[in-house]
């Protein structure tokens, strides 16, 4: 029976070795006598050892401090015991290697001489012939400097890399890799180009049939649900196995389905594959569609003698994902929504990206509370953007029993002007690192759609992406692929924030009107005092030093969104005297909240033309100050209470004039109300009410209605003449009986009468056209 041996943990040790002392790392390991072994943790990262160790300064706050880390090798080693019983196979498997590895079992290579390269691609290696007693378990890297000599890349493409748009910071080299690509530096994150063991190594131990992959399909036909089951299998020896497959309930309470099927094996790797039929099919939705069941999929093998020779479990979910085509769509426009189970789901979430620069130091505990918080904002998609990872397993098992969607981009990102290698070597790595990608999440019910990369030029990127497609076609082919986002239909809007628009521009812009998916979107803010307080240096704290813009800060753009909530704040280098850290903070937090829910319930109020809307970013790799609801610490910040309650499935809100209100002006707004859910909601009533300062009520709108499911309609309108006074909030609540269903507000104080500047226009344009059918 297998036997899973994990080899994480705190037992292995590290040592940085010169260049120049490795020769040729694909020989046997030699290591000089002088080497200094340090404690290190798997997973985990060579900044995160040495930083632990006290070598390095934190590298979340002074990452310049350790770029010397770069121009190192760097060797992992562990010890182990493996006493090997009569007919049994083991198999070392490392789930992640950052960046080029070579495996070395007691000194002999078990890696091509060149390396294993890639990040995402497991290694999978049987060592049963070359075990000891004890044995020591060496992996030799290469990252940083040392994968900067371009030689994937044409004359031509380097030149354009001087065009391309992205942070003075953001290097390069970055373009010849399949390596996170956030690494080479980000507006959210520093240069840190990590190395290490970054996911899990363990042991597999099995008989003489070893499984090396299991894949479960669903299929719906005519009413009737089946599973497609394919089984690479491994084995020394020909002969007959017996296969016994055994599908039960994992979140809910079922009857165990069993079949045995006996297969003919020939020696090496081979796939069989079944079809079985499902009783009393129990389907996956997303959290607000319904409940997000999960079935419990068991396949063991036996040798001809019936010991059991090996064993594999997979977590299920019965459900199927496609995107139709949107009738009332402009032609061109790209096929959207996304549907679930035959149900189109409007989409409400945000950007995921990397949780730690230092990503193998991310626990299970770490990213599930950050899954919860995305759940608890009533999110029901993250899209893992093309910048970052294949996230560690435990993330998508947490969305698929949370009911969290996920969008999968590849490793591409940012190529407006400039492109991947076109080279074969280079698309052959691509292809093995998608592979791998598709073959690893492929399972999850929650997976529902692929995307070749974040903002890449389609038509400059049409190998690479024809590489993508037909990997997605061979190893899943039940989800949707985008080839890039944006494209067709699906847009990042930038104008505001990075074009100065005015947040009004979230609900006046004929672009947004015309779209189908808003993909990106978002406004920095500083995260809370007691956050800026832990990486800021309190010299630099107030006025701003330079730490701040070290840390993310956009100062023109955050001084320009923060106007609107202080008054006018004077021109010059010093105009920070004329405020305190307190009062620009909060500018900064509201500005974030007010133009995110400006900016959703726009979306939502669209629903039928427009399919969903991904805020630009839930979270932050490093303390920042950046486009993230939640900060490095875990700390919501004003923007997140703001979008949980945008983002509620069931919700009323007010759409009105946003401008400069004076007593005695009539004030009207539109009321809707919108539901998400696929049931009704009988006896619901609006109420509408205008309040002071000091809460007290001075005018009141009342409409009773039933909901419908799924569902976006205006139910009235107010109008009033606003009295004397000021710090007026109008309050919309859904009410059915008691109960209070929903609730949102809005400050008749905010208004943002500044002009989207021409130049930021054309520059919107112009992007739009570089991404080849995108809109940026």
């Amino acid at each position: 029976m297998r036997d899973i041996v994990p080899l994480n943990g705190d037992q292995w040790q590290l040592c940085g070795l010169p260049q120049s002392s490795v020769l040729s790392p694909g020989d046997g390991l030699e290591l000089p006598t002088e080497t200094e072994w340090l404690p290190a943790r798997v997973p985990g990262n060579v900044r995160g050892d040495l930083w632990r160790l006290g070598r390095i300064a934190d590298p979340h706050i002074s990452p310049q401090d350790s770029d010397w880390v770069d121009q190192w090798m760097w060797c992992y080693q562990t010890r182990f015991c493996a006493k090997r019983a009569q007919g049994e196979r083991i198999h070392l498997v490392l789930e992640g290697t950052d960046y080029i590895s070579w495996l070395y079992l007691n000194g002999r290579c078990l890696s091509p001489a060149s390396g294993h390269e890639g990040m995402f691609s497991r290694q999978s290696v049987d060592i049963t012939d070359w075990l000891r007693e004890e044995n020591t378990l060496s992996v030799l890297l290469q990252s940083g400097d040392l994968l900067a000599d371009g030689h994937r890349r044409s004359g031509w493409e380097r030149l354009l890399d001087r065009l391309e748009p992205g942070p003075p910071h953001q290097q390069k080299e970055r373009f010849q890799t399949t390596k996170c690509q956030m690494s080479f530096g980000w507006g959210f994150a520093p240069c840190v180009r990590t190395g290490g063991l970054w996911d899990d190594v363990y042991l597999i131990r099995s008989g003489d049939i070893m499984i090396h992959d299991l894949w479960v399909k669903p299929r719906q036909e005519q009413g009737a649900v089946s599973l497609d089951v394919w089984l690479e299998v491994d084995t020394k020896q020909a002969g007959h196995g017996r296969f016994r497959l055994a599908l039960s309930g994992r979140t809910f309470a079922s009857e165990p389905q069993e079949f045995t099927f006996e297969m003919a094996l020939q020696p090496g790797t081979q796939v069989l594959s079944w079809t079985v039929p499902v009783e009393d099919p129990h389907l996956w939705w997303p959290w607000d569609r319904g409940m997000p069941d999960l079935y419990r999929f068991v396949v063991e093998a036996y040798l001809p003698d019936e010991t059991l020779s090996d064993v594999a479990v997979e977590s299920l979910g019965l459900r199927w994902i496609e995107i139709k085509e949107n009738p009332g769509a402009p032609p061109g426009r790209g096929p959207w929504p996304v549907c679930v189970n035959g149900e189109p789901v409007y989409l409400r979430g945000a950007n995921w990206v990397p949780a730690d620069i230092l990503y193998g130091e991310v626990t299970g505990e770490r990213c599930g509370a950050l899954l919860q918080m995305a759940r608890d904002a009533h999110m029901n998609v993250l899209r893992v953007w093309g910048g970052g990872l294949r996230e560690k397993r435990t993330f998508y098992e947490t969305c698929d029993e949370m009911g969290l969607l996920v969008w999968q981009e590849f490793p591409f990102a940012c190529a407006f002007v400039t492109r991947y290698p076109q080279n074969a070597e280079y698309l052959d790595l691509a292809e093995q690192e998608t592979r791998a990608m598709v073959r690893a999440l492929r399972n999850h019910p929650c997976l529902a759609l692929w995307c070749g990369g974040n903002e890449i030029n389609p038509s400059r990127h049409q190998g690479l992406l024809a590489r993508i497609r037909a990997v997605v076609e061979q190893e899943d082919g039940t989800r949707p692929l985008s080839p890039a986002s944006p494209y067709k239909g699906d847009i990042h809007n930038w104008e505001v924030w990075h074009g100065l628009a005015p947040v009004t521009r979230y609900a006046t812009s004929a672009r947004v009107d015309s779209s189908q998916f808003v993909s990106e979107y978002g406004l920095q803010s500083a995260p809370v005092i007691e956050s800026l307080q832990t990486f800021i240096p309190p010299e630099e704290l107030w006025p701003p030093g330079p730490a701040w813009r070290a840390h993310g800060a956009q100062w023109r753009a955050l001084k320009r969104y923060a106007e609107p909530l202080l008054g006018h704040i004077a021109g010059g280098e010093h105009w920070a005297a004329r405020l305190d850290l307190a009062a620009f903070a909060e500018a900064t937090q509201r500005a974030q909240a007010i133009g995110l829910q400006i900016g959703v319930e726009h979306l939502r109020r669209l629903k039928g033309r427009c399919s969903g809307t991904l805020i630009w970013q839930l979270n932050e790799p490093w303390p920042a100050i950046s486009w993230s609801l939640v900060d490095y610490y875990g700390r919501p910040k004003p923007a997140y209470e703001a979008v949980r309650r945008a983002y509620s499935p069931l919700l009323a809100v007010l759409e009105y004039p946003i401008r400069r209100y004076q007593a005695g002006d009539r004030f009207r707004g539109v009321v809707w109300v919108l539901n998400d859910r696929s049931q009704a909601y009988p006896g619901c009533c609006v109420e509408v009410t205008l309040r002071d300062a000091a809460g007290e009520v001075w005018e009141s709108w009342l409409h009773t209605l039933g909901v419908e499911p799924d569902s976006v309609r205006t139910t009235g309108q107010v109008e009033w003449e606003l009295p004397e006074g000021d710090g007026w909030t109008v309050v919309v609540r859904l009410l059915q009986g008691e109960g209070v269903l929903a609730e949102n507000q809005y400050d008749l104080a905010f208004h943002d009468a500044q002009r989207f500047p021409l130049l930021y226009r054309v520059r919107s344009w112009l992007l739009g056209l570089i991404l080849g059918g995108g809109q940026s």
